[in-house]
């Protein structure tokens, strides 16, 4: 099943996003069978990175949760909030280019 994961940073987590950055890449490299698609959250001028947003591809809730547990910005206490949600992917533009 799809999920979408919203992952807002807290407002002084620049420090933290930072120190935890390879490990964060590594962390999504290691495991990108799950996701579909993902990047950065940015700030409304662009200038910085203010969250994360996927969409993966888990067997069900739990494993989301053990994915999001072991996440290297969530371990290190980053997010401020954190939102999960089954996903119905309709339209994939990207997929038929």
């Amino acid at each position: 099943m799809l999920y979408a994961i919203h992952c807002l940073d807290k407002d002084d987590g620049a420090a933290l996003r930072q120190a935890h950055a390879q490990a964060h890449a590594a962390y999504m490299r290691a495991h990108a069978a799950h996701v579909v698609i993902g990047g950065p959250l940015l700030s409304e001028d662009g200038g910085r990175r203010v969250g994360v947003m996927l969409i993966g591809r888990f067997d069900d809730r739990a494993a989301v949760d053990a994915f999001l547990a072991a996440e290297p910005y969530a371990r290190a206490g980053l997010f401020r909030q954190v939102d999960v949600r089954p996903f119905d992917l309709i339209m994939n533009h990207a997929a038929a280019s």
